[in-house]
């Protein structure tokens, strides 16, 4: 909040409604975590118009970016497939290179 205080959803809710499953529930609120504004919802902006968390804040490593990308793609296929693979992605993120 404006406040500081930070407050949990429902997961489902913050996906943008029915059909989204946890992890991509998860990606959502991580993006909106790293960006301060809810991941845009809708036909077609997953590949347009969706500005990533590197680009809405400079200097955020693009691993942020496929790190979201993995969690919320539409596509099932290209998602990660579990909340261990999210975990150990996460991980990487937060390891010095």
């Amino acid at each position: 909040t404006d406040g500081g205080v930070v407050k949990v959803r429902d997961f489902a809710s913050s996906a943008g409604g029915p059909g989204g499953d946890d992890l991509r529930a998860l990606g959502a609120c991580l993006y909106e975590m790293l960006t301060g504004s809810p991941l845009p919802t809708g036909d077609g902006r997953f590949s347009q118009g969706l500005r990533w968390p590197s680009q809405v804040r400079p200097g955020l490593p693009p691993a942020a970016d496929q790190l979201v990308a993995g969690a919320i793609n539409p596509d099932p296929a290209r998602r990660f497939r579990s909340a261990a693979e999210f975990v150990a992605a996460l991980g990487a993120l937060g390891a010095p290179e």
